[in-house]
């Protein structure tokens, strides 16, 4: 994977807490706050509601792709060091927006929430990532560790990809659709379609079998023409917005999140296909089981905070239930610290070069 510098694709919502991406790209990380608005400012048709839902599927992703299933690559050419400085910073800057969406709602100001709560979809997909990354290293890089088999491709690219472009549909048959936000819709889709097409291309170098790279030469041709033709009807729709253009930009869009869907089930179903993740020694194993759980912890916690949200702003609550608000504010916080402590005692170990 390329390391992106963070100066040239930076898209984060807020100018504290900036740290180079552990990840291809920050901007494939960062789907959920692209779709909301810009570095300066949300949309005003941002509903919170719909992304807390799309923050939940994001950690959900995350969850599933990164910690519940062992990688066989790595996320990024990013040092340990740097890992670790990227979770530190993330997880810092996840518990500043949770302050700052719970406090919001305690206020009554959902007005002030669209934008934390992008900020925090941001935050925690790369501190996932990041987690991803020194599991990984930690995993094939300590002292008598079996190393791994890589995959010929990349199935977490492909999964995000799945759901960001996913989002985007859904934000095509908005009846609040204008030119800035199908402007959004398709920075996403293009930057998704881009990391798809990499890695499809980059899996048709790696495999040795003839079968598999006509399948993946085949797919790297359906993407390109698919794409071309969401593109005219996209463009279409920016030139004269009408429900008859939107109507058109959201037919050529679903192809394209059917053929990315198809390639990913390819990935990880193929065998000639699929890698195996390294396997640890004992103590590298046993700092890593303390690191995914505190992870997954967070997860969890993030979701009930999220789940929580959500239920403030569509239902009327008594003053007990904004208790259970911050209860799960806190039990995140408490989660956050303790994967930055399994993190911190599992590099001062020295098992892995920094």
């Amino acid at each position: 994977h390329k390391h992106t510098n963070t100066n040239k694709h930076n898209c984060s919502m807020s100018d504290d807490n900036r740290v180079s991406p552990v990840t291809d790209s920050r901007k494939q990380s960062s789907f959920v706050s692209m779709l909301v608005g810009t570095t300066a400012d949300v949309f005003p048709s941002s509903d919170p509601v719909q992304i807390c839902s799309e923050t939940l599927r994001a950690a959900h992703l995350c969850a599933e792709s990164l910690l519940l299933r062992s990688r066989d690559l790595p996320m990024s050419k990013s040092t340990l060091s740097l890992c670790h400085d990227t979770v530190v910073a993330l997880s810092k800057a996840a518990s500043s927006h949770m302050k700052t969406i719970n406090n919001a709602v305690l206020s009554d100001s959902n007005t002030s929430i669209p934008k934390p709560l992008a900020e925090l979809a941001e935050s925690l997909v790369l501190l996932i990532e990041a987690v991803a990354d020194i599991i990984y290293q930690f995993g094939s890089k300590s002292l008598g560790a079996t190393a791994p088999t890589p995959s010929v491709m990349d199935s977490y690219v492909l999964s995000r990809a799945r759901l960001a472009i996913s989002l985007c549909i859904e934000h095509l048959e908005e009846s609040t659709l204008n030119k800035d936000r199908m402007m959004s819709v398709l920075s996403v889709m293009a930057t998704h379609l881009e990391a798809v097409k990499e890695a499809n291309t980059q899996a048709m170098k790696r495999t040795k079998d003839k079968r598999i790279s006509l399948q993946l030469k085949a797919t790297n041709k359906g993407l390109t023409g698919s794409t071309a033709a969401f593109v005219v009807s996209a463009k279409s729709f920016a030139a004269r917005p009408c429900v008859s253009t939107q109507r058109h930009a959201i037919q050529f869009s679903k192809p394209l999140v059917a053929l990315v869907d198809a390639l990913l089930t390819f990935s990880v179903s193929e065998e000639l296909v699929i890698g195996k993740p390294p396997v640890p020694d004992a103590m590298a194993g046993s700092h890593l089981k303390s690191i995914e759980a505190a992870a997954l912890s967070l997860v969890s916690a993030v979701s009930l905070f999220l789940k929580t949200v959500k239920i403030t702003l569509t239902q009327s609550v008594s003053p007990e239930y904004l208790d259970t608000l911050s209860k799960y504010h806190t039990a995140a916080n408490i989660h956050l610290a303790e994967l930055r402590d399994c993190v911190e005692k599992a590099i001062k170990t020295d098992l892995v070069p920094l």
